[in-house]
């Protein structure tokens, strides 16, 4: 079974991740903030995922921006996630 490697984006611990976690927010072992783990990467012209689209909304309230990339929403969602909802 293959694992992912990333880093927690509040407490820097690196943290691996199985496969079947992809496109999921979990908590960090050691922080317990909630953590992205992204969608896999496939292409730069796929579009966000419908996981990914439901976060965005969630975090922003409203639809995000058309034109947006799976490896776009990726780096919005892992930046934003646990932090407050923009103005």
């Amino acid at each position: 079974m293959s694992r992912l490697l990333i880093d927690c984006p509040h407490c820097d611990t690196p943290l691996e991740a199985p496969e079947e976690l992809r496109d999921e927010i979990v908590p960090c072992p050691a922080c317990e903030q909630p953590t992205y783990i992204p969608a896999a990467e496939v292409s730069d012209t796929d579009g966000p995922t419908p996981k990914q689209l439901a976060y965005l909304r969630d975090l922003f309230g409203s639809p995000p921006p058309t034109g947006l990339r799976k490896g776009q929403a990726s780096a919005v969602i892992a930046a934003m996630i646990g932090k407050p909802r923009p103005a």
